[in-house]
This record gives structure tokens, sequence and C-alpha cells, in this order.
């Protein structure tokens, strides 16, 4: 772990006219994994700090793959800008969002370098910082094992959802449902349909040792009751 970046506050928006012990504290963290020299950088945070939102173009409603984003508004200071972001690369920066606690994330993401946002006025100004999950990169990204091995022969669907979700960068733990099985069917996730059905590799062959990206070949999985091409 790097250098942190952490700002917290409170979301009292919840459904009932009576807040009271109702509150969540929301954290930011940001993660600076080119900076080893550690430590905490505390944040101030600005209007309507977090604002996490599906992004899709895709002009299929029923499409089985939907990135999210993350929008945090923090306040600039001498010390934090948009320059403190604006020297990395888009994967310098891991960005969390918690709730209560730095163990329970909502969601996990890239720093988006192209999209850090700042009025060039005097501090106290507002810095947009966007976060993404990475999923929308996989479209350019061939298919290839957990560890970046071409796929051989014949392997499980978790395989391939792990291969592909490996690309986004993120080391998170993999959680697949579906809501229509056998009626024999386990119900642990040892026993998921995805764990216990193989597919050759050659299904998502192009060519001669070349594969689908790994974007279609999860909207292929993701997509059971659809006809494959």
């Amino acid at each position: 772990m790097g250098k942190i970046y952490r700002g917290e506050f409170t979301n009292s928006q919840v459904l009932y006219s009576n807040n009271t012990g109702l509150e969540q504290n929301i954290i930011v963290l940001i993660d600076d994994t080119a900076d080893s020299s550690g430590g905490q950088v505390d944040l101030e945070m600005a209007d309507t700090p977090v604002t996490i939102r599906v992004v899709d173009n895709n002009e299929d409603k029923f499409t089985p793959i939907r990135s999210k984003s993350a929008e945090i508004r923090i306040h600039t200071t001498p010390n934090i800008n948009i320059m403190t972001f604006g020297a990395g690369g888009d994967n310098q920066y891991i960005v969390q969002i918690c709730i209560n606690s730095d163990e329970n994330p909502i969601f996990e993401g890239w720093l988006s370098i192209s999209d850090l946002r700042q009025d060039f006025q005097p501090d106290p100004n507002v810095l947009i910082l966007t976060a993404t999950d990475g999923l929308g990169f996989l479209k350019d990204v061939p298919l290839t094992d957990y560890h970046g091995n071409q796929f051989r022969g014949i392997h499980k669907l978790s395989s391939y959802i792990a291969g592909c979700l490996a690309k986004t960068g993120l080391n998170r733990s993999l959680i697949v449902e579906m809501n229509v099985k056998e009626s024999t069917q386990l119900t642990n996730y040892l026993g998921h349909m995805y764990n216990a059905i193989y597919l050759d590799a050659q299904t998502f062959a192009t060519g001669l040792d070349e594969y689908e990206d790994c974007f279609t070949v999860l909207e292929k999985i993701s997509s059971e009751y659809r006809d494959w091409e």
C-alpha cells in the first residue's frame, strides 16, 4: 500500500423522517500505488461529496455488463489540487468508497487522470475526481487466464470470468449469481453452475491462437439465453 488520501463525511439521506442512529459514515480512500513513502493525507470533502453511477452507452437495455463510475468532489488547498493527481497514470491511484469501515467497500476502481476537473480560482476550490471500475477497458484486451497465459483445452466458466476480470487490475473476490438453475443444483458457490460447467477455449477463438476480447467473452457467458454468433 502506498500513500493514502482519505476523506470522510456523514450520509443522513435515508428513507425515514427521523434519521437518528441511521446515518452512514462514508469513507473515501485514494491509494497512490507509486508512492512508497506511506502516510496519510486528509481530504476535505466538498458539497455532494460522492456520486456513484452506472455507465452504460449500449443502446441495448438488456446488456448484461454495466460499468460503474464514482465522482468525488473535494476542496482544494495549497497542497491538494489537480496537480496532486495529474502527474500519474490511469493505473496509479486505486479508489475505494466504503461505508462505516475501511473493510466494507461498495466501490473500487482506478482514478481516471483524463477526467480530472478544477476551476482555477483561489482556494478552497472544488476538485472533481472520477474513478472507473475498469470494465470498459476490457473491450481491447484479448482473453487470457488469471495469470495472463493463453487458455488451452477445457476450463470452468468461472475460470474464464476470473481471467477476464483480472484485466481490470483490481484484486477482488469473484461473486457470480444466476437465478435460473436446475432443481437439484447446489446453492453454495462451489456448486454454482459457473463453477460446474466447462467450455473448450476454442469457443472463444477467432483464429489460430487468437481469441475474442475479454468484454465480449464476459458478455457471452452472462447472456446464457442469447444465441452466440
